[in-house]
């Protein structure tokens, strides 16, 4: 998309930070999730480790 604002406007530093911002806040974003996934399959694993 970023290539293709580029072409119409003639503006190369604007949509390239725009997709890099929006790259990073999805990133982060996926990184949260994630780690609240692992945080709840690791409390499982403890819990079910103790129980034998």
């Amino acid at each position: 998309m970023s290539d293709i604002i580029r072409s119409r406007t003639y503006e190369a530093f604007f949509p390239l930070i725009a997709t890099a911002m929006i790259y990073f806040i999805l990133a982060w974003i996926i990184s949260l999730l994630l780690k609240i996934i692992m945080n709840a399959i690791d409390r499982r694993h403890r819990r079910e480790g103790a129980a034998k």
